[in-house]
């Protein structure tokens, strides 16, 4: 027997068994890496995937409320309606009324009636506002409309009566709020007498 031969033989055998079983190693190292890459994701879990980013989201901004305009009511100067009026009993045939705006009644009650006459307003100084007269007959009457100034406290009128004997010729009324108000005031005369009423 051939002993070279059979060596050769061997070894050829033998060189084609070991690439044969190469590949096949080559093919399980493959399948083994599929295999470990597969059980990785099992047990991982696959990646998840982020959300995606959202704007953030502005407060609300209240639009604030515009304050109430409150009405603030301007004060208006006091009114009066003087009605004034003679009967027919008058001791004479004409006299003149005189209605007079004061801040105070004091140096009015006691000044005298000539003076009143000749210079209110130098009579009465600082107490002075203002004065309006009428001339009226016996029975005769009529309206005035006054615009009572604010410092006014007090309205005065006196008739010029030609007798002073027995005769009371002034009279007044306190007026004790001169804006935003309105008065009606009567006066009255009859004989030697005159006299107002506030309503």
């Amino acid at each position: 027997m051939n002993t070279p031969l059979l060596r050769s033989l061997f070894i050829i055998l033998c060189s084609s068994s070991f690439l044969m079983g190469c590949s096949k190693v080559g093919d399980l190292v493959s399948n083994t890496g599929e295999f470990v890459a597969k059980t990785g994701e099992i047990i991982g879990g696959k990646k998840k995937e982020q959300p995606p980013l959202k704007a953030p989201e502005m407060p609300k901004i209240e639009t604030p409320k515009m304050p109430e305009v409150i009405k603030i009511q301007e004060a208006k100067a006091a009114t009066a309606k003087v009605q004034i009026r003679t009967t027919k009993n008058l001791s004479q045939s004409r006299i003149q009324i005189t209605v007079i705006q004061l801040k105070s009644g004091g140096k009015f009650l006691s000044s005298r009636l000539s003076d009143l006459v000749s210079d209110t307003e130098a009579t009465l100084g600082s107490d002075f506002i203002n004065k309006q007269s009428v001339s009226l007959k016996r029975g005769e009457s009529k309206e005035l409309n006054l615009e009572i100034d604010p410092s006014t406290k007090t309205l005065g009128a006196f008739a010029s009566f030609k007798e002073l004997n027995q005769t009371i010729w002034r009279t007044g009324v306190q007026l004790p709020k001169a804006t935003n108000a309105s008065y009606t005031v009567q006066i009255n005369v009859d004989r030697k007498l005159i006299s107002a009423t506030k309503k």
